[in-house]
């Protein structure tokens, strides 16, 4: 059974991030992104997008085994601009 859980911890937000880098490991054609910059992109308090946004990040998980992860932000500035979409 899959199971998809909110990223909580410090170990879901780990994962989270590294994710990607296991997924396309063996591709040869894929660039990663720098991880200080995912790091950054990511870190709630930090960034100033996240001062009229919010973002919600999502691990699916068999057993420990991570399967995918998955995020979506809210951007209350952009919804104000378009009046009111995504209330």
């Amino acid at each position: 059974m899959i199971a998809i859980r909110p990223v909580e911890t410090w170990q879901d937000r780990r994962e989270f991030l590294g994710f990607p880098y296991r997924l396309n490991r063996g591709d040869p054609y894929w660039a990663p992104p720098l991880r200080i910059q995912q790091k950054r992109l990511f870190d709630t308090r930090r960034h100033p997008f996240y001062a009229h946004a919010e973002m919600r990040r999502f691990l699916a998980r068999r057993s420990r085994i991570v399967l995918g992860a998955a995020g979506g932000q809210s951007d209350s500035a952009i919804a104000q601009q378009l009046g009111g979409v995504n209330k």
